[in-house]
Order: structure tokens, then C-alpha cells, then sequence
């Protein structure tokens, strides 16, 4: 094992002695009458240099020490040096003893056979590891084993003990889906709230579970179309493969790199009713009789059992298959303020709610650059938004507008009033060649007045319309942005060196360039002669023309 796996010296140790050490019994019988012959002819020359109890006192004194205790403790701790340096002494006696060590050793290599070696059970192995990681003086020696490297060791040794009954989610626990449920878009939302992407599938009751569905196949499913779960399975023909609830861990963990799925039900048979299951050693676990589904068990329990520790991904809402504790909600921040991308479906009124408006402050700085200046300070982003105008157009109302639609802006009509869409669709035609575009959601249509003079009233140069059955809009008021902008930026002006480089550095903007941004009214006073019209189309699918700044804006206009 030290000639393949040891250090570089100990390699070269364990090379030189590996020729002798191959011819175990007859080294041992060597080593063993040449300790003799030498202890014996010490005894006979004392006795006859001293009296009887002299020679006595002094040969064991002499025997002891220097031919037991001393070797023993030096070969315990430099046994491969001490072998490799006298092993031409060692190959001496071996031809000369011979003629005797020779027939005592092939006698005892035809009745003991060939030797093995130390092995250790699995209780031995991990008292051993245990040893290596306690004893700092035995690590030291070679490759040093912590604590983590323990907890894993064991954990490999440990698995195949457990069953999947012991690991697995029970039934009860286990979010599913009905074969007849249509895929509308509460449905997929509530598939993604989960946090699952694999769905148990049950027919009629939840213990007779059909298929998976894979949360990937719903990426290309239009949420209007509502078609059923049954349709998906038949197209993808993925049936749920059931093992039974005391299958050991590493059958399952075999299952899984077999049959190539993460997912397996669990089922329990009854021990009277005759079972009988296809080909064990080939992995077919089809069972061919009566079972109840108990549960599931995926790749990734097997997986928390072999290294002793839960894993817990981006999208888990809870830390174990017990589902006794919740994820910290931090953690589930970031999904929660992309929930609100479709809040637009279940949101209405004139009203936001406090998640709303944390989502679109969120937007406005993340995807507008004029509001970029209000990263750090967002409590007056909040009122400024919650104060502002939500409009909701209903059908009923959208109809008497006519064909062309509830008119949003007029092309060279004046405007102070930013939109963004919460809901609904609408078209916007810009340009001398009447270049036409349809906005969803989340679109801002008219950031461009925000940087535009102050002093001057922004004429729009582009004409929208809203083109849905039900639109959802927000209004943001010009002048009270600049209000806000003037007094962020006098928060900036009363702000040490040290925090505006600080500040700087969360905007991603270099110092210099955030003070000077900091500007009076009379520094907006070019230009006088001109009314500055701008216009910034970037629609969905990274269509249009980029932002002034040079980063690409979410669907603005």
C-alpha cells in the first residue's frame, strides 16, 4: 500500500523491501531463529565469563533492551527506513538460515496459505477514521483527515445500512398534480411556488400516481392554450418507476444511474401477498402485484445520506423531506420579487400592494438609468410610487374608445407623465417611417422626458395605444421625479468624500462622475433655442436601438 500511495520516501522504502517482504513465512521464520540463535549464544557465553544468577540478570537485562525493546520501538516508528537500509544484512541471513527456515516456511504456506494482510470491518473502518482525525500525532504522518472529511468517510460506509422508508418524502408530503388538471397559468405558477421540478402525476387517488412531469417540459406550453397534463405525459411517455420502501440505498442509488431518472415511488407490498420483480440483478423493479405508494425518493436524498448533510438549493422552501423547517425567507427574497414580473394576472384595482410597489422600485432603478440615482435610498422611491396615479381600463371601457384604442400618447402633444405597464398590451407607432411595435408588461413609455431640459415642456414623438381587453398603468409625474431627483442629490452634496466613494461604488459609477452629477438649474440651461426630443425604443426580444448610456433598456420608450 506505501510502495503505490505513500510519500516519495516512503515509495522508495517500500520498494526495496518488497521483494523480501512478497516471501512473508520465510522472512518470518529467519527473523525469528536468527533472534534465537543470538539470544541463546549471549546466554552461553555469559554463563561462562559470570556465575549462574549473574549471567542470568545480565543476559535477560541485555536481551531485553537491546534485542526487544530498543528494535521494537525503533522499527514502530522508522520500521521502512530501518528495513531498507539493512536489507542486504536481512537477504544474508535468509541464504545462509536456508537450508533450515526454507522447509518451515513452505510447510506453513501449504497449511496457512497465502497471507492477506490486516482487514477491517465496517465498524473497525470507522474507528479508524475516527482515530485519524482525532489523533493529531497520527495524522501528522501522512494525509491529514478533519472532521468533514469524517462525516463523509462514514457516511459512504453507513448508507447501504438504510432503506428507502428511512430517507424517502412520505405520501403525504409530497406536492402532486392531477392527470386532468389543465396547465393554465395558476396552475404553472403554483408548480413553480413549489419549488419541485419534478411533479408525481396521480390519476383519481393520490396513491396511484400515473407519471412525472418535468417542470422544464412546461417552457413551451402557452399558458392560454390550458392543455391537460394527461396530453404532456402521453407525448413525453415518462412513467413513474416504483421500488419498494425497504430496498437498501444502494440498490436505489444504482436504480438511479441505471434508469437514468431522479425520481422513483416508493411502494409497500404486504408481506402474505406474493410479490415478484423482474430480473433483480438487471434493475428491472417492474412489480407485478398488488403494492400502495408510500412516497418518493430522488437522487438527491441518496445523495444527503452519503455525505451526512442537507443540501438546499435556490428553490427550496424547506430544508428537509420532513418539511418541519422552512427556509430562511431571505433566501426566497429574490423569487418572490420575480413573482411579481406576472403580478399583473392577479393584481387589480387602483391600488398597490406592498409588493408591488417593492417590484417595481426594483425595476424602476435596476432597468431605468434615471432612477439609478435612488439605489441606496429607497424609502422615497416607495412613496413617490405609492402616491403615484394607477389607471385600470376594463373592457367595457376599452370599447368605447373604438378600434384605434385607449389612447395613451399623441405624437406631438406635450406630456408629463412617465407610463409603465402593469398589465395589458399596447402599440406604439414612432418615427418618420411609422415604425410600429406592441409593449407588454413592464414597459416604460416616455423615460426619455426625465432627462430632458426642465425647463421645457417635453413634446412625445411617438403615438400609443392600448391594444388588450384589459390594461393596468402607472402614472409617474414628471416634476415631482425632479423634486425627488433635487433632493436626493442635496442629500449628496451634504455627504463626506468617503461616502460619496462609497455610494459611487454601489452605483457602479467612478467618484468623479457621481459629483458631477450633483448640478444646480442653471447647469440644464443650454440649448434654449430648441425643444429637445428624444426617443428610446427597446421591446421585448432585444429588439430596437440601445440607451443613451450604453446598456440596453427593458422595453422602453
Amino acid at each position: 500500500m506505501l510502495q503505490e500511495a505513500g510519500e516519495e520516501e516512503e515509495k522508495r522504502y517500500a520498494k526495496v523491501i518488497s521483494p523480501v517482504r512478497k516471501s512473508g513465512n520465510l522472512l518470518l521464520c529467519t527473523l525469528l531463529l536468527g533472534n534465537t540463535l543470538v539470544n541463546t549464544l549471549l546466554s552461553i557465553f555469559l554463563a561462562g565469563l559470570l556465575n549462574s544468577w549473574q549471567g542470568f540478570v545480565v543476559s535477560t537485562f541485555l536481551i531485553l533492551v537491546f534485542g526487544e525493546i530498543m528494535p521494537q520501538a525503533t522499527c514502530s516508528k522508522h520500521g521502512l527506513l530501518v528495513g531498507a537500509k539493512t536489507i542486504y544484512l536481512t537477504r544474508l541471513f535468509m541464504f545462509l538460515l536456508l537450508p533450515v527456515t526454507y522447509p518451515i516456511s513452505w510447510f506453513l504456506d501449504r497449511m496457512l496459505g497465502s497471507e492477506i494482510g490486516i482487514l477491517y470491518n465496517r465498524s473497525e473502518l470507522k474507528r479508524l477514521i475516527e482515530i485519524h482525525v482525532q489523533k493529531h500525532d497520527v495524522s501528522e504522518q501522512g494525509a491529514i483527515l478533519d472532521a468533514e472529511d469524517q462525516v463523509m468517510l462514514t457516511g459512504v460506509l453507513d448508507y447501504k445500512q438504510k432503506v428507502v422508508k428511512d430517507v424517502m418524502t412520505r405520501l403525504e408530503k409530497v406536492f402532486m398534480v392531477d392527470v386532468q388538471t389543465r396547465l393554465s397559468f395558476e396552475t404553472i405558477l403554483d408548480i413553480y411556488k413549489s419549488g419541485y421540478t419534478r411533479i408525481p402525476v396521480y390519476e383519481k387517488s393520490r396513491d396511484n400516481v400515473v407519471g412525472i412531469l418535468y417542470a422544464k417540459d412546461l417552457i413551451l406550453v402557452d399558458p392560454s392554450d390550458e392543455v391537460e397534463v394527461r396530453t404532456i405525459l402521453a407525448f413525453h411517455e415518462k412513467k413513474a418507476i416504483k421500488v419498494l420502501d425497504n430496498t437498501p440505498l444502494n440498490i436505489v442509488f444504482r436504480m438511479f444511474k441505471t434508469s437514468f431518472v431522479h425520481l422513483l415511488v416508493a411502494v409497500h407490498l404486504n408481506e402474505s401477498k406474493e410479490m415478484w420483480i423482474q430480473n433483480v440483478d438487471k434493475m428491472n423493479h417492474t412489480l407485478q402485484c398488488p403494492q400502495g405508494v408510500v412516497g418518493i425518493i430522488t437522487l438527491e436524498d441518496v445523495l444527503e445520506e452519503v455525505i451526512k448533510a442537507e443540501i438546499v438549493d435556490e428553490s427550496d422552501r424547506f430544508t428537509d423531506n420532513l418539511q418541519n423547517t422552512l427556509v430562511p425567507s431571505k433566501r426566497r427574497k429574490g423569487m418572490q420579487r420575480y413573482l411579481e414580473l406576472f403580478s399583473y394576472r392577479s393584481n387589480a384595482g387602483s391600488n398597490l400592494s406592498d409588493n408591488e410597489i417593492d417590484a417595481i422600485r426594483l425595476f424602476l432603478v435596476e432597468c431605468c438609468p434615471d432612477f439609478s440615482a435612488f439605489r441606496k435610498t429607497s424609502s422615497a422611491l416607495l412613496k413617490y410610487i405609492e402616491s403615484s396615479q394607477v389607471i385600470e381600463l376594463k373592457e367595457e371601457e376599452l370599447r368605447e374608445h373604438g378600434d384605434l384604442g385607449y389612447c395613451l400618447y399623441t405624437k406631438g402633444a406635450p406630456s408629463d407623465e412617465v407610463t409603465i405597464m402593469l398589465a395589458g398590451m399596447v402599440e406604439v407607432t414612432s418615427g418618420k417611417e411609422s415604425f410600429k411595435t406592441v409593449l407588454g408588461p413592464w414597459s416604460i413609455l416616455g423615460s426619455n422626458m426625465l432627462s430632458s431640459i426642465r425647463s421645457k415642456t417635453y413634446i412625445t414623438d411617438f403615438t400609443a395605444y392600448v391594444k388588450s381587453d384589459y390594461c393596468r398603468i402607472l402614472r409617474l409625474d414628471r416634476s415631482r421625479y425632479h423634486m425627488l431627483l433635487d433632493k436626493e442629490q442635496e442629500g449628496d452634496k451634504n455627504l463626506t468624500r468617503s461616502q460619496l466613494e462609497e455610494r459611487a461604488s454601489m452605483d457602479g459609477n467612478p467618484p468623479e462622475l457621481r459629483e458631477l452629477e450633483v448640478k444646480t438649474d442653471s447647469d440644464d440651461n443650454e440649448s434654449d433655442d430648441e425643444i429637445e426630443v428624444k426617443i428610446d425604443i427597446s421591446p421585448r426580444n432585444g429588439r430596437g436601438r440601445r440607451s443613451r448610456s450604453g446598456s440596453p433598456k427593458n422595453n422602453s420608450l
